[in-house]
């Protein structure tokens, strides 16, 4: 979780890839959007989020970690 110049975020690890460095890049961000209440955004991974037909990740639950 952080802010940046987008707004708030929480960073994501994307297993649409074999490839490390994209899958858990720094970039996966999903933005919270205080009007709509959604968490959303694209996957860092260049050529799949170009990919036709597409769409943005939305986060639809959120649930507490298990600490060890």
């Amino acid at each position: 979780m952080g802010i940046d110049e987008k707004g708030k975020y929480f960073q994501f690890m994307d297993n649409a890839t074999n490839n490390r460095s994209t899958g858990a890049s720094y970039s996966n961000r999903l933005y919270y959007n205080s009007i709509t209440g959604k968490i959303t955004e694209r996957t860092a991974i260049v050529d799949y989020r170009n990919a036709a037909g597409m769409h943005d990740y939305i986060v639809t639950q959120v649930r507490k970690s298990i600490k060890n």
